[in-house]
């Protein structure tokens, strides 16, 4: 094959590299794996090396040599080999891309590709955030849809591209029309972004559009912006309210609103008091319209149950149960907290028992309420979203299997399955009270009365499909749906049907009904602002995952643990409390201590370090030329996102970002080689 043809070869499956780069990893990687082989042919059979230096052969020799060292003395040095080796692997992209951008034409339809797959690859995430919308999952799940990755990844590919677009807008001198189209495309990018519902990307965003400002000396834009944000913040602040009704025939009687400091996550009726767990500040206990007393948590509490007699309960984000007394209501006691080995899904009482359930289908069952000790254990080994038992009958969702699941019980202990269908979900909920069972996802409703092993199913009229959430009595329950209304659902034989239906004025969290009065809370505090949260239970989780990052690199502080999963070593050295485990720390530099040790974070510092001096410098000489300073300037404005978003997440790790890093810093690099050489040759 001659030089020429085996070049265009290497260039058309380099573009399939670049097409993919947003949606597909496994294309990406053959079109990449297949111009470097090809190249790596060119080499041997013309005898001429096509790579040329980057300028960062030393930092990434230092960091071969850590991720070396680090596999000799890791605790799975099996695990970590191959991981260095993906690692190593992944780096030739930069040398790839600075050989195959050989010209301008070629950058420009390099350049062009990527944005215009990029675009269209954020329009297609854009339509399935909307379907994720109307489906209520962002409700269900607390995050995006994984569309072409998991949503992390998505949003940091999305991070990336914003920046790149935002760059070309601020940056190019174009005509009206092409200027309007772009913004456009980068506004259904942002759109698609803030769908993603990624916190870390979005702050990786805002830290390369300001960079981007800055470089460009927009002093305009940038305090605007800042100004901006200060506003939005300062118009949405945390709000936690109780709301009481008197339920008449067809309408809601307002009685009073209660305004709580911290964040009213659920209700219990006791007589003719009212408990709520304020997350924030613990128990409440309201009487008449006031909270007449509390009791402070070490930890912010998400469920208020009662066991028996006077013990309540409480489930916090760090899958702690507080026992409390509320014998005497103006003075609430505490009894003790149990903290199970696992991380749990649900705590149901059920008479003297209390069953713990584990997401790996773990059951731990406790009796005596006063000071609870486990009376049995056991494991179902099903994968458990939601979970609910009662005297006769267990029911579980395993949004793993996609199956819903219905036990019979024998000797306090799930036996035999009853029941079980395929459920196309991802997230649902099970609910259920005596003999009937609930089923729930934000667009399907079905109920079944169970009777021993006999199950019959109820009608369910359409109006009630969009439950978000019921409450049991003894002639049928009531719902909240997802578009707020309260509706009375009863049992006509084998039917369902709604006998009222009230809609709220006002925004509804959840809702509690005690004979003639409904009781509604709100809680809210804005995504954006609970970036800084240290109540968010995803912050709380990064926080328990950084301590104990640190706790591993302390344990191994000169080469770390091997770049490994971390998951059986998290295990090691999490806190008691901590009884979720993961196979990353979910911060780049944490993580870094943790598999190289204090000898590759400094490594992995010098690498990042190097990278950001040298898309400055090619900046600063490419800033006056069109096209090529947009590149420029999107290339250092992505580099910041990672590294921002990096902070909260493990990016570097993440082999679709891993190679936009490389495939970017090379673009940048052949661009300025480029320069230097029409420069030269001028």
């Amino acid at each position: 094959m001659n030089s020429g043809r085996l070049d265009k070869f290497i260039f058309g499956l380099y573009l399939l590299c670049v097409i993919t780069l947003t949606n597909s990893i496994f294309l990406t990687q053959i079109g990449y794996f297949g111009a470097l082989l090809l190249l790596l042919y060119k080499w041997i059979s013309e005898k001429r090396n096509p790579f040329q230096k980057s300028g960062l052969e030393l930092p990434f020799l230092l960091f071969i040599i850590a991720e070396i060292l680090s596999t000799i003395f890791s605790v799975d040095p099996a695990q970590a080999a191959h991981t260095l080796i993906k690692r190593f692997m992944i780096i030739p992209l930069l040398y790839v891309t600075i050989y195959v951008a050989s010209d301008e034409k070629r950058v420009k339809l390099i350049v062009k590709v990527f944005l215009g797959a990029a675009f269209l690859t954020a329009a297609v995430y854009l339509v399935a955030s909307f379907q994720h919308y109307i489906e209520h999952l962002y409700s269900l799940e607390t995050k995006g849809p994984s569309t072409f990755q998991y949503v992390m990844t998505a949003g940091g590919l999305l991070s990336v591209i914003s920046v790149f677009f935002f760059s070309f807008f601020i940056n190019e001198k174009l005509p009206i029309i092409k200027k309007i189209l772009l913004g456009f495309a980068l506004l259904i990018i942002l759109i698609a972004l803030a769908g993603s519902f990624t916190r870390a990307a979005w702050l990786g965003t805002a830290a390369g559009i300001a960079i981007a400002l800055l470089l460009r000396k927009q002093w305009i834009f940038l305090v605007s912006g800042l100004v901006l944000i200060i506003l939005y913040v300062f118009l949405n602040p945390k709000v936690s309210s109780i709301t009481e009704y008197e339920i008449a025939s067809d309408s809601l009687k307002f009685i009073r609103s209660i305004n709580t400091e911290g964040r009213v996550s659920q209700l219990k009726a006791d007589g003719e008091f009212i408990v709520a767990a304020d997350y924030d500040n613990g128990l409440l206990v309201l009487k008449k319209g006031e909270i007449i007393s509390g009791l402070k948590t070490e930890k912010p509490v998400v469920t208020i149950n009662k066991w028996r007699d006077d013990v309540y309960y409480s489930t916090t984000l760090n899958k702690t149960f507080f026992f409390f007394s509320l014998k005497d209501i103006s003075h609430p006691r505490y009894l003790t907290e149990y903290i199970p080995k696992y991380q749990i899904k649900n705590g149901i009482p059920v008479d003297s028992l209390f069953y713990i359930f584990g997401s790996k289908g773990e059951v731990t069952i406790l009796r005596n309420p006063s000071a609870p000790v486990i009376y049995a254990e056991h494991n179902l080994n099903i994968d458990l979203t939601s979970v609910t038992i009662e005297r006769n009958f267990m029911a579980c969702f395993s949004g793993t299997s996609n199956e819903l699941l219905v036990f019979s019980i024998k000797n306090n202990f799930p036996d035999k399955i009853i029941y079980r269908a395929k459920a196309p979900f991802e997230q649902a909920r099970v609910s259920s009270n005596d003999s009937t069972l609930a089923f729930w996802t934000g667009e399907k409703f079905r109920a079944w009365r169970i009777k021993g092993d006999k199950l019959t199913e109820f009608s369910v009229p359409p109006r009630i499909e969009n439950i978000s959430g019921v409450q049991f009595d003894s002639t049928g329950f009531w719902g909240l749906t997802f578009d707020k209304r309260i509706c009375r659902i009863i049992f006509r034989g084998e039917n369902l049907e709604v006998s009222v239906n009230y809609k709220s004025n006002k925004k509804i969290s959840g809702f509690l009904v005690d004979k003639n009065l409904l009781y509604t809370y709100y809680s809210h505090k804005d995504r954006i602002t609970s970036i800084v949260d240290p109540y968010h239970s995803t912050n709380i989780q990064r926080l328990n995952q950084w301590k104990t990052g640190w706790r591993i690199f302390k344990a191994n502080p000169i080469f770390g643990v091997g770049d490994i999963d971390m998951n059986n070593i998290y295990l090691q050295y999490r806190a008691p409390y901590d009884t979720e485990t993961y196979g990353h720390l979910h911060n780049n530099y944490v993580h870094v201590l943790a598999i190289l040790g204090g000898f590759g974070f400094l490594v992995f510092i010098y690498l990042m370090f190097t990278i950001f001096i040298l898309d400055l410098k090619i900046y600063n000489r490419l800033k006056n030329i069109p096209f090529a300073s947009s590149v420029a300037l999107g290339t250092i404005g992505a580099f910041i996102a990672f590294l921002v978003s990096g902070l909260a997440e493990w990016n570097f790790g993440d082999q679709e970002i891993a190679t936009m890093l490389w495939f970017a810093t090379g673009l940048n690099i052949a661009l300025y080689k480029l320069y230097k050489k029409d420069k030269n040759a001028g």
